[in-house]
């Protein structure tokens, strides 16, 4: 045990190898004199897959429904886009994070807007006027494939609301070439 002069923490780190996934139970018994002084248990699993972070709730319907057009995803060369359109009253977005394909986490991309000069990225802030529509576009570097998907977003609208965003479409499969 330690003095009144003795610092009373001595951390020290652990090394295990482990070589099964499980459910694993580190104990650490504290004895003085023969004595069991204290006793603790760490609980922990290890596994291949990553647990799934945990969703913001979905926005409601009818709030959704007045940020973009639900209906709006398509594919494009190098990714996708979908249209957020204002029904609400003058707004900023300040957050679209989370993005899931169908249900995947994108890891690797890029957010950009059509502005009238082309494609750039999306600001920290950005002013969505009331009934203007904004194409976003989600750059991953890759098509779309054909079949019906869903794009969920994280959003926070500034004074409006926050949540996840539903977005669907349908990216018809390509028509054959005449030869």
């Amino acid at each position: 045990m330690p003095t009144a002069f003795e610092p009373a923490i001595h951390a020290t780190t652990a090394s295990l190898a482990l070589q099964a996934e499980g459910e694993y139970v580190l104990e650490a018994t504290l004895l003085m004199a023969g004595e069991e002084i204290d006793h603790t248990e760490l609980r922990f699993s290890v596994t291949a897959n990553v647990m799934p972070a945990r969703l913001r709730p979905e926005l409601p319907h009818y709030l959704a429904d007045r940020l973009a057009d639900l209906r709006s995803l398509q594919g494009e060369k190098d990714g996708l886009s979908l249209v957020l359109e204002n029904k609400t009253r003058p707004a900023v977005l300040t957050t679209m994070t989370g993005l899931r394909l169908d249900g995947t986490l994108l890891t690797r991309h890029e957010i950009q807007i059509e502005t009238h000069a082309g494609r750039a990225p999306l600001p920290r802030r950005l002013d969505l006027a009331l009934g203007r529509r904004v194409r976003v576009y989600v750059v991953t570097g890759e098509a779309l494939a054909p079949g019906a998907h869903t794009l969920e977003a994280d959003v926070s609208v500034a004074g409006v609301g926050s949540g996840r965003l539903l977005i669907e479409g349908q990216v018809p499969a390509e028509a054959p070439s005449a030869l």
